[in-house]
């Protein structure tokens, strides 16, 4: 009840261009489907270049080490944190 009002934003993870524009209007990316190994790194990767929080659901230990090799520097220098919980 108490998020009722809160917009709903789909971004298709097949299309950079979507993913993109859902980072750059939000302040948090918050992702629960996977698998991340094949469709998450799309999604760090707008989020660490507009500066947009984002944290996932995964358990998978090869999505989170290639996320932090590509894009940690980055999510630094933008101000973005991104959480692998």
């Amino acid at each position: 009840e108490a998020a009722q009002d809160w917009p709903l934003i789909v971004a298709d993870a097949s299309q950079p261009s979507t993913l993109n524009a859902l980072a750059a209007s939000t302040r948090v990316v918050v992702t629960t489907v996977g698998p991340y190994l094949r469709y998450g790194l799309p999604r760090v990767a707008a989020c660490a270049a507009a500066g947009t929080d984002y944290a996932d659901l995964t358990g998978e230990t090869l999505f989170v080490r290639r996320a932090i090799d590509l894009y940690h520097k980055q999510a630094v220098d933008t101000g973005a944190r991104i959480v692998h919980a």
